[in-house]
């Protein structure tokens, strides 16, 4: 687990973040005494100075007071003695709340790091052991997921306040995805999800300065999406990574790019059932919505 302040030298508009999150830190190859090592970690952050369309209106990075954290990173470990380790890299850090609130355009951040480590035990020492070949296997995976997406309405003639209140719409769907498992760490698919994005050609009307959906095409919010798809498997963890394409939706004005991205964290209850959460955007940093997974497995 980790905690970090950050400091982006604007406290007025930005605020002075914090995260909470979660971390897996393993190297890509190892010698005597120095690793390259990558490291990946998910969270919250929290203390934001969210956007005001009166007292703040400049911040259009992110809407609410809360975001998700995504961080990815490169480290080269050198080790000292049993207690101590130096570390030289980099991590990228992405920030969104997922477009549960407009505005959101995120931030990314780059950060160069040189570190000293104590580790309160002693460094374990490693020993080379063999493993047993792994058993190549297929799974299939079927899973349902909901969520909800954030729409401003910029022509509503309305309170500004209001205005930038949004409404709310629901999201939803399944997916299904078959792997081949081929090592103990990577598992590598074939996906297909097909969702019902409730914000797509939503219109409005203003009741008494309140927005108010109005109702439209059932059809014109269905969309159909096919990827292939990679895991990251730390124990019942995964890291997914979909770079995925639209096969089927209305044409509607202002869409979305056809290729769109899917990343996503998923944890394996037991051997049958498992919950997950993917952040479906596109361009590589726009933020589309979020998918809460729960799911079965075939084998």
């Amino acid at each position: 687990m980790g905690f970090s302040i950050y400091d982006f030298h604007n406290p007025e508009e930005i605020g002075t973040p914090f995260a909470i999150y979660g971390f897996f830190n393993a190297p890509f190859k190892r010698w005597k005494k120095w690793s390259l090592n990558y490291e990946i970690g998910f969270g919250a952050t929290f203390n934001w100075k969210s956007f005001d369309p009166v007292a703040n209106k400049y911040n259009i990075a992110l809407g609410a007071g809360q975001s998700f954290y995504i961080d990815a990173g490169l480290i080269l470990n050198y080790h000292i003695n049993k207690h101590f380790n130096m570390e030289t890299g980099f991590s990228l850090t992405h920030f969104s709340n997922g477009a549960l609130k407009k505005p959101n355009k995120g931030l990314n951040t780059i950060a160069p790091k040189i570190s000293v480590k104590y580790s309160f035990d002693a460094c374990p020492t490693f020993s080379r052991t063999e493993i047993k070949p792994f058993q190549q296997r297929n799974e299939w995976l079927i899973s349902i997921f909901a969520g909800m997406k954030n729409v401003i309405f910029n022509d509503a003639k309305i309170n500004i306040i209001e205005k930038y209140e949004g409404l709310n719409f629901p999201v939803f769907g399944f997916s299904t995805v078959f792997n081949r498992q081929i090592g103990y760490k990577s598992k590598f698919g074939i996906g297909i999800s097909a969702s019902y994005n409730g914000a797509l050609n939503a219109q409005v009307a203003v009741d008494e300065n309140e927005l108010e959906a109005l109702e439209s095409p059932f059809e014109d919010k269905l969309q159909l999406s096919i990827y292939p798809s990679y895991e990251l498997v730390v124990y019942k963890v995964s890291l997914v990574l979909q770079p995925a394409f639209y096969i089927y939706r209305k044409k509607l004005k202002n869409q979305t790019p056809v290729f769109h991205q899917r990343i996503g964290l998923k944890y394996h209850i037991n051997n049958k059932l498992f919950i997950g959460i993917t952040l479906r955007d596109y361009k590589f940093q726009v933020s589309d919505f979020i998918e809460w997974h729960i799911g079965y497995i075939l084998k």
